[in-house]
């Protein structure tokens, strides 16, 4: 095969995979409102508990539970011998946070931004834009709500392992490897409801990939 027949080789199943994952009219307009709406509830969390998490992060934690970077007693002391007082070391763990979380919004924004009617690359940005997270600061509510992003995250990334790079099931029994295991397995990571909707929608989805 000549180098022009391979190039034009590369180019079909370039556009032969874009087709498969290319969404069109009420589609694209339900995936992107979905798309939305979920990095809205990830990002909003967030946006919503980092005031919070900043004011945590000056205090030593004495009894716990403790927020995740939040010193202890044995650690600040530490942290004073260095020269460091908690709020420098606030400040330091915040601006890496921050920064972390600019990165992830950037790309995540971009990837929207040039191929929103591809629904692999929404789901691409969806998985990253979990990463950018709620931070736990006690409370049942409150625990829901992280748990059900880190619970999104899960899902995403799954999804994105045995969907890339074309969406489809590469092997095909993939798929009732999904439905058969994937539900069980954030059963102790997530609310009841929330599994029993999943199980609900991987049902839905092995079935209509069947058809």
């Amino acid at each position: 095969m000549n180098p022009s027949s391979a190039q034009t080789a590369t180019a079909l199943e370039a556009n032969r995979r874009s087709s498969r994952t290319s969404l069109h009219g009420s589609w694209l307009v339900l995936a992107r409102v979905l798309w939305v709406v979920l990095v809205v509830f990830c990002w909003g969390g967030f946006a919503v508990s980092l005031p919070v998490y900043i004011a945590r992060l000056q205090t030593v934690c004495v009894h716990g539970p403790c927020v995740f970077g939040q010193l202890s007693v044995d650690s600040a002391r530490a942290v004073r011998q260095i020269g460091f007082s908690p709020g420098s070391y606030s400040l330091v763990v915040v601006a890496f946070t921050a920064i972390s979380a600019l990165v992830y919004m950037t790309v995540v924004l971009v990837i929207f931004w040039h191929k929103s009617d591809d629904w692999m690359a929404l789901l691409v940005a969806l998985t990253l834009a979990t990463f950018v997270q709620p931070f736990g600061l006690g409370g049942r509510a409150w625990l829901i709500f992280t748990e059900s992003v880190v619970l999104l995250q899960d899902i995403t990334l799954f999804l994105l392992l045995v969907l890339f790079p074309d969406g489809r099931f590469v092997p095909r029994w993939m798929c009732w490897f999904t439905l058969v295991f994937l539900p069980p397995s954030f059963r102790t990571s997530c609310p009841l409801d929330l599994c029993v909707r999943f199980s609900w929608a991987s049902l839905l989805v092995a079935s209509s990939s069947e058809r």
